[in-house]
């Protein structure tokens, strides 16, 4: 999959999982940044996960800076090789 393809899958992603979790306030991408770390030639899979601790930190800043950044998300080859990051 190309770096385009995973940028456009990545990008709604955790600014939708925010809207869930993070009611009442704006969601939107500033920008996304991808690390390719080696080529996707097979499936991929995109993962995203937000623990509980995560949570409470975006939390936090919310209500003192108004502004955080979503957790990392990773897009894997298989169960253990990560083929992209995108922050």
């Amino acid at each position: 999959m190309f770096g385009g393809f995973q940028a456009c899958l990545a990008d709604p992603i955790a600014a939708m999982s925010c809207i869930k979790v993070f009611s009442g306030y704006s969601i939107w991408t500033r920008s996304l940044h991808l690390d390719f770390r080696v080529e996707g030639l097979t499936d991929l899979e995109l993962r995203f996960v937000m623990l509980p601790e995560q949570e409470q930190q975006i939390q936090l800043e919310l209500r003192q800076l108004a502004i955080t950044n979503p957790p990392t998300l990773l897009v894997f080859l298989s169960v253990f090789c990560v083929a992209t990051s995108v922050t």
